[in-house]
């Protein structure tokens, strides 16, 4: 309800959420660079899925429309031939989050050959009807998430309740069964007193990509790990957290509607439910690797070629710098490619090595 409450929920109220005046930063917002090289690696997908006809990009919560502008734009002037049968397709619920994407790509100069449409839940593409690449960029992060502890013993699990005027936390026996089932499957070895998030949601919106994917590649860069890092002992209150104003806020509870509520992503999970949804791992990686692979230094040794000014090149400098650097986002967001409907795994610039999930190579 914090989240997505048609009304006051805080991804569906009409106030600015991303950039300087907003709670937080995307990678768009850091650099056009971000979509430029997403748009590069969407075209090899193209080439290596045969060179369709109809080729569909499916970004599923796109924020103010910032990264669907630079990936069309490149694309148009990079790509004609894949351009010319594109189709570019939003995924989004809010009405506020629409206006300003309507808004934003209303001023490009190209147009996909197969136009731009907006569609507010999978079911409006109908199954089996993907050809082509579904982009997650920071949406499995802002789902809602169960929250289980290990307390006196037992594995709990985290509720809210009212305390006079004020939310608190209740521990309770694992009432979903979903949960329930999560736990006996993975059998959490939990440090006492420690706390973990399980995104139920993501296995959800997993089986939706699945069965509308026909033949095709699903992207995601968020910021999360393996398993052993999302359970380890490290984070031991675990990874729920707020974002206001661009400050970290600890109570959740405290203005609900108001803040940006985020938890790290399993990518063990998130591939383990993308098999059973048809979805083949194929690429995992940080995000400094990944944007190196496809040669984000290039793309400012062509700058200086073409005699950009010297504050448009530093400008773009430090921006690599932050989506690449370990400090910035380079270490922290990671990049993550399924694939569906090909026979052989496909070789893809950004991934060329092969690498292993719970000790199985793929």
């Amino acid at each position: 309800m914090a989240l997505y409450h048609p009304v006051h929920g805080y991804y569906m109220s009409d106030r600015v959420k991303t950039g300087k005046k907003g709670d937080f930063y995307t990678s768009p917002h850091v650099s056009r660079l971000f979509g430029m090289i997403l748009a590069d690696q969407i075209n090899q997908m193209w080439i290596v899925s045969g060179k369709p006809n109809q080729w569909m990009i499916l970004e599923g919560g796109a924020g103010n429309g910032r990264l669907a502008g630079d990936i069309i734009d490149h694309c148009g002037a990079v790509h004609p031939h894949m351009f010319k049968v594109l189709e570019y397709v939003i995924l989004d619920k809010s009405p506020f989050m629409i206006s300003l994407q309507k808004e934003i790509l209303s001023d490009l100069s190209r147009r996909p050959g197969k136009g731009i449409r907006w569609i507010k839940s999978p079911e409006d593409i109908g199954d089996q009807s993907v050809v082509g690449c579904v982009i997650s960029n920071e949406l499995f992060d802002s789902f809602p998430v169960h929250r289980i502890k290990k307390s006196a013993g037992a594995i709990r699990e985290i509720f809210i309740s009212i305390d006079g005027e004020s939310l608190c936390e209740a521990l309770d026996s694992v009432a979903s069964e979903g949960l329930e089932k999560y736990i006996l499957d993975n059998n959490p070895n939990l440090a006492e007193g420690q706390t973990i998030e399980v995104n139920l949601a993501m296995k959800q919106h997993l089986e939706g990509i699945g069965r509308i994917m026909k033949k095709g590649f699903h992207l995601t860069v968020d910021y999360g790990g393996l398993v052993s890092d999302i359970f380890s002992d490290v984070g031991k209150e675990g990874t729920l957290r707020c974002f206001y104003r661009h400050k970290l806020c600890n109570n959740p509870y405290e203005k609900p509607g108001h803040y940006d509520m985020t938890a790290n992503v399993n990518f063990t999970d998130f591939y383990r439910w993308g098999e059973d949804a048809g979805l083949k791992p194929l690429g995992y990686s940080r995000q400094k690797d990944f944007f190196f692979n496809l040669g984000i230094l290039d793309y400012l040794e062509d700058m200086q070629k073409i005699g950009c000014s010297d504050e448009a090149l530093l400008k773009n400098t430090l921006a690599v710098k932050k989506l690449i650097m370990p400090e910035g986002m380079g270490n922290v967001f990671k990049v993550a490619v399924q694939y569906k409907g090909i026979k052989e795994r496909p070789i893809l610039r950004g991934f060329p090595e092969k690498f292993r999930i719970w000790g199985k190579q793929n």
